[in-house]
């Protein structure tokens, strides 16, 4: 029941930082990186599950769901230079969050090691292929 708690926390979270994006801007782009800290010590930290893999797919999930809110309806122009700016933030938030989670795989204590290396592999890769996925989204829309 905790968990659920949590996790229901972290999407409260950015759906408040994507609501305070979307009439504040650029407040949601400035705290993509809090929010990506904030919930990814939320999933490596506090959720009881022991599925490292499931950890990790569920942190992405949080990264990409904030990504999206703040690509879609974060406030002023969206434009290259606001993408650009979105992205560096993103960046920013992913490389301490990044660090966040190969410390909590490497130490937890029920995962093997090739499910320890697979999860810590898997998250580039799957950021990647998002932002991939995602280059233009938002662009040409105005708030």
């Amino acid at each position: 029941m905790k968990d659920i708690y949590l996790v229901f926390i972290s999407v409260v979270c950015i759906i408040l930082s994507a609501l305070f994006g979307h009439y504040y801007p650029p407040i949601g782009i400035e705290l993509t990186p809090v929010i990506l800290i904030i919930t990814g010590v939320i999933v490596f930290n506090n959720l009881k599950f022991q599925n490292v893999f499931l950890k990790v797919l569920l942190f992405f999930s949080f990264v990409a769901l904030n990504d999206l809110l703040i690509k879609l309806y974060a406030g002023g122009r969206h434009d290259y230079e606001g993408l650009a700016w979105t992205k560096l933030f993103l960046y920013i938030g992913l490389l301490p969050s990044y660090f966040i989670l190969v410390k909590a795989i490497w130490l937890d204590r029920f995962a093997g090691q090739t499910s320890k290396i697979v999860s810590i592999l898997v998250f580039p890769i799957l950021v990647v292929i998002y932002l991939a996925i995602s280059r233009d989204l938002g662009l040409g829309t105005e708030y």
